[in-house]
């Protein structure tokens, strides 16, 4: 709707009475056509944590924003407890900024989102890896079998932020995704991993 988004994080800066520790800020502006700010929104972890990766949503323009955390993480008042070494975190924010639905993903290993994309219909699609076991609902699990690999995983949300699935992708030694995009039917995830990938029954070496 003609708006600029600009999403980013600073250091923190330490207070006096607590020594210094690896942590971000992070701010969400939303600007006008012009370049001038309507509203901001900050929000902070007490780790270093990242945002990774924001999207608009083309039917209700809604703003997506994808990530992990470690320990605690609060947003509008809103505080989230990683259940393991860090949790990915879907935040959908309306237009002026104000949180409407949250989901934390993970377990107890590293759970990452890396990137968010949506399709005409306004599903979110969000691509990331993750360690042993990670869980999106109640009813919704995945792992990967062997001992020391990252699973990839895809997800679909709809635009009431309900998940409608989630997939194990593919397995292997230090994966990593760095994009997810849509075309049509497709879902299209690049990335890249180390030594082998185990993905449709079978074994891809690098």
């Amino acid at each position: 709707d003609n708006r600029i988004i600009i999403a980013g994080a600073c250091d923190a800066l330490p207070k006096k009475d607590k020594p210094e520790v690896k942590k971000m800020d992070f701010f969400m502006c939303g600007l006008d056509k012009k370049g001038d700010p309507e509203w901001t929104q900050t929000f902070s972890g007490s780790k270093f944590d990242f945002f990774s990766s924001i999207a608009v949503d083309p039917i209700t323009n809604h703003i997506l924003l994808g990530g992990y955390f470690y320990d605690t993480l609060t947003v509008q008042n809103q505080k989230f407890v990683s259940s393991g070494k860090s949790d990915a975190i879907f935040l959908r924010f309306d237009t002026g900024g104000k949180l409407e639905t949250s989901k934390q993903i993970g377990g107890k290993g590293d759970d990452r989102i890396s990137s968010i994309t949506t399709d005409n219909f306004g599903n979110a699609f969000i691509a990331g890896t993750f360690q042993k076991k990670i869980q999106f609902t109640e009813k919704t699990l995945l792992e990967v079998s062997k001992q020391g690999e990252t699973g990839v995983f895809l997800a679909k949300y709809s635009v009431s932020g309900e998940l409608i699935s989630a997939r194990l992708i593919c397995s292997g030694k230090n994966t990593l995704v760095n994009s997810v995009a849509t075309n049509g039917h497709l879902c299209l995830v690049a990335g890249s991993f180390q030594d082998f990938l185990n993905i449709n029954n079978q074994k891809v070496p690098s």
